[in-house]
């Protein structure tokens, strides 16, 4: 009787465990889910004032310097894409 009731202890702590983790996991995809809402919302602000910038508005250095990188990206990609279509066109 002593090895079967060590084998449903062990058995019962195997299942807590692998409740425990699949509660874990439905956590992190909550949180996983609500960090996009962020980036989203992060990502329209940024479009938002972009925008301004690029209608002429003025920005502190810091935030200026940022959006010059981004229009350097910007720049650097239409290169890169113009040389894939020219190597598909060949």
């Amino acid at each position: 009787m002593a090895l079967k009731d060590k084998l449903g202890a062990i058995a019962k702590t195997a299942a807590d465990k692998t409740g425990d983790v699949v509660e874990t996991t439905k956590l992190n995809i909550k949180i996983n889910e609500e960090k996009s809402k962020i980036n989203s919302c992060m990502e329209e602000v940024g479009r938002f004032y972009f925008d301004k910038f690029l209608n002429g508005e003025e920005f502190p250095v810091e935030v200026t310097d940022l959006f010059c990188r981004i229009k350097d990206s910007q720049e650097i990609i239409e290169e890169l894409q113009e040389q894939i279509r020219a190597v598909k066109n060949k």
